[in-house]
């Protein structure tokens, strides 16, 4: 028969998908920096910078007609052109990142988080949950934003690294992973809906920024 695993097993588990998934995380910031074809090169501060925030000119809704990267990099949002760049090597990480999210949030009430979670996408027509040092966090709300929507942004903790997420943080975002799936932040929802993260998801906030129905999509939820 088998038998669970030691306490002793599962931390090292638990250690080892730590440091693989930092391993991930400094190729993904080698990433950003190099941008596109190294253009964040010269950047001196990309803190002062706001992660290339980006301004209600820089995002066009309607009628698009070429792709957001080529826009963003025409706009010299080479930050938001970093991140989609880096989205497949975050994808990377995502088999050991619903296990990890589990053992950090340990034992919680399911019912309790789904409630708050409730209340949240409920009473709000946008809402993001996230961290507060991730970039893809920063350019989702930063997106929205300039859409003239005010999203609830529900912070997590800086990262989801120990010591960096809170308790109710580990809880909510071990929920998500077992009822939506995805444990990657930020997670965004509209209109009590979950569209899934910056880049990708269901179908993700990017994807409906460039295929124009983002803000039929916020006024349907009487966010703007």
């Amino acid at each position: 028969p088998l038998h669970p695993p030691s306490p002793m097993a599962s931390r090292r588990s638990y250690i080892h998908a730590c440091i693989f998934s930092g391993f991930v995380m400094v190729l993904m910031a080698s990433l950003l920096r190099m941008g596109a074809g190294g253009k964040l090169r010269g950047i001196r501060s990309p803190v002062v910078q706001k992660f290339g925030r980006v301004s209600a000119r820089q995002v066009k809704f309607p009628g698009q007609s070429r792709s957001l990267s080529t826009r963003a990099s025409e706009n010299g949002d080479i930050i938001l052109t970093g991140l989609k760049l880096a989205n497949p090597v975050t994808g990377l990480i995502k088999p050991v990142m619903a296990p990890i999210s589990k053992i950090q949030a340990g034992g919680f009430d399911a019912a309790a988080i789904q409630a708050k979670i409730d209340a949240d996408i409920t009473t709000n027509p946008v809402v993001i949950y996230g961290y507060s040092l991730s970039p893809f966090c920063t350019k989702a709300v930063d997106i929205l934003k300039s859409t003239g929507a005010s999203p609830k942004v529900v912070d997590l903790g800086a990262e989801w690294l120990p010591g960096l997420i809170s308790s109710d943080g580990a809880a909510i975002r071990a929920h998500l992973g077992d009822t939506t799936g995805r444990t990657s932040m930020p997670h965004i929802f509209i209109g009590g809906k979950s569209i899934g993260g910056l880049v990708d998801g269901t179908p993700g906030l990017l994807s409906l920024v460039e295929d124009g129905t983002l803000d039929a999509k916020l006024r349907e939820a009487n966010a703007i």
